[in-house]
């Protein structure tokens, strides 16, 4: 049997999972071969949508994501404020033995997490988002808003989709 890499996830599809009493979360089945012993859950980093979200990967990702974060420079003051709030909203959390994670508390308050968690995959980051939150996100970027990205992108990328012509069209 291959080693697993942990550098290179691939975190794709939905589901909604209860929060426990205690804060903890189920990993569910279908991303179990996509995590280690340990996680890294920091605050979302997209533009996408509206709302506060969580995003949690490997920590060979966030690693990589760490050092593209110190070779900015230290004397912007906009990228030292940037990455002290990553950094300052970020934890390593060890799965127990039923591969669960305890969320910390001061970021469930972050993203409003209440006692249903909505999980989505984002390739190399899983998001954490409360139900009503992701919903209103989905809805604000629109089937047109997507197809117009997908063409722009496209082309943009020397048919990155694996297509010539355009998805509007």
């Amino acid at each position: 049997m291959s080693a697993v890499d942990f550098s290179n996830p691939r975190y794709f599809g939905q589901a909604t999972i209860s929060v426990d009493s205690k804060g903890r979360i189920f990993i569910p089945t279908k991303w179990h071969d996509q995590i280690g012993e340990s996680v890294i859950l920091h605050i979302g980093l997209s533009r996408m949508g509206s709302g506060r979200y969580l995003e949690l990967t490997t920590p060979e990702v966030f690693d990589a994501f760490i050092d593209r974060l110190d070779a900015l420079p230290s004397t912007n003051r906009r990228f030292d404020q940037l990455k002290s709030m990553i950094l300052g909203n970020s934890e390593k959390i060890y799965l127990d033995k039923q591969s669960r994670i305890l969320l910390p508390k001061n970021l469930i308050e972050y993203a409003n997490l209440g006692s249903e968690i909505t999980l989505v995959g984002n390739g190399k980051y899983l998001q954490l988002w409360a139900p009503d939150a992701y919903k209103r996100s989905e809805e604000a970027y629109d089937h047109s808003s997507l197809c117009n990205d997908l063409d722009s992108l496209n082309s943009e990328i020397d048919g990155l989709f694996g297509y010539g012509g355009a998805v509007n069209g």
